[in-house]
């Protein structure tokens, strides 16, 4: 087991200029992303306009993370608000005059409380995040570790719908400690994750997922249950050597009430795997005829839940009410909807306090966290950038 953070470091270390940062997971006090030997490690990449950022963003990020299948073993997330994200008008909003800087929608992501500790808002360019994702599995490599990235997409986001192996080349520059430049090669997300928790794709059941061009047919993830108990009970034996070493009363509860340390570990090993096979029953995948490492995997959010009910919001929306709506509708759709309600309304010059349980200092509304609780209705055209 080994820090991520520290290898993020290290790279820095390396190549300072190139994607500084000091502290990746501030959230992270516990259960910090680790990198563990055996199953290759994941990196989930979630990039879009986000402007501004709302909770069907944060919803579609955590159902993702969290559904997305256990056997890809993600141990973070990493947030890439894009640099440009200008937007033509529409016939339901001319947005003329909002628009938020990258520095702006970054803020507005990090400073809400509801961001999970294992995601990590990268604040630099995409050239530079490239940068990143080619040195790190090189050197977590020395060390015996296997990471790789899986891409996250919308169903309304164009990116996944081009055939894969034409985006997977591209050149990058680096620049080390000593001022040298090294031009290298990088290969991109090969694993593309669609989820649909903020926006409802297609007829899942009845499988009318579009089937693309050079890639087999959409099937029923079929999981390993060996080899997914095997990783399972990995992952568990680091949960406890983690408790051990930094919270010693829930260590000694959990093995207390399951009769010895083996036994709290195969507890939790049993449990994720029953997570594991449930969230299964929601993924179908594709890979393309040339490469069968090259995959999108679309995870369902399962709308037939007693209760669930659909909510309305989208980019789009949001700075239609900025800058159509009377102040206390802004103010009400604000506060209920956007990530950091008290900062953006700061940045629009509008009174939206952090009562709403979003902001740090405030307290959290759990409902808001959990995408089951409500999924967006996009009311607009597709985009080619989550919105």
């Amino acid at each position: 087991m080994a820090s991520l953070a520290e290898y993020i470091q290290r790279v820095h270390s390396k190549y300072p200029g190139n994607f500084p940062t000091l502290d990746p997971f501030p959230k992270a006090k516990l259960h910090a992303p680790n990198l563990l030997k055996g199953p290759k490690n994941r990196i989930l990449v979630y990039k879009g306009a986000f402007s501004p950022p709302h909770i069907r963003h944060l919803a579609l990020l955590k159902h993702g993370f969290e559904h997305g299948g256990r056997d890809l073993n993600m141990i973070a997330a990493i947030v890439k608000p894009l640099e440009e994200c200008s937007r033509p008008a529409t016939a339901n909003c001319s947005c003329k005059t909002i628009s938020f800087s990258m520095e702006e929608r970054v803020a507005l992501w990090k400073n809400d409380e509801r961001l999970p500790g294992w995601a990590w808002v990268f604040e630099h360019s995409m050239a530079e995040l490239q940068k990143l994702m080619y040195c790190l599995p090189e050197y977590a490599k020395e060390d015996g570790y296997e990471l790789d990235f899986v891409a996250l997409y919308g169903p309304d986001n164009s990116d996944w719908l081009i055939e894969p192996w034409r985006r997977l080349k591209a050149e990058v520059t680096l620049v080390d400690s000593d001022g040298e430049e090294k031009e290298v090669k990088f290969a991109g997300c090969k694993v593309m994750l669609i989820c649909d928790a903020a926006r409802k794709a297609v007829d899942f059941d009845t499988g009318r997922l579009q089937t693309f061009k050079g890639c087999t047919p959409w099937r029923r993830l079929a999981p390993d249950t060996e080899l997914l108990s095997h990783e399972e009970k990995a992952k568990a034996e680091n949960v406890i050597a983690e408790l051990k070493e930094k919270e010693v009363d829930e260590y000694q509860r959990l093995v207390k009430d399951a009769g010895s340390e083996a036994a709290a570990i195969g507890g939790i090993a049993k449990s994720s795997v029953t997570e594991a096979l449930l969230d299964n029953q929601h993924i179908i995948v594709c890979h393309a005829k040339k490469d069968r490492e090259i995959l999108r995997r679309f995870v369902r959010l399962d709308r037939s839940q007693p209760g669930f009910q659909e909510t309305v919001v989208s980019g789009t929306i949001l700075r239609k009410v900025i800058e159509t709506e009377e102040a206390g509708t802004v103010t009400k759709r604000v506060g209920e909807t956007a990530l950091s309600p008290g900062m953006l309304g700061q940045m629009m010059g509008l009174e939206i306090g952090a009562g709403n349980g979003c902001e740090r200092g405030g307290a959290v509304d759990q409902d808001c966290l959990d995408p089951c609780n409500g999924a967006a209705v996009m009311e607009e055209e597709p985009r080619t950038t989550q919105e």
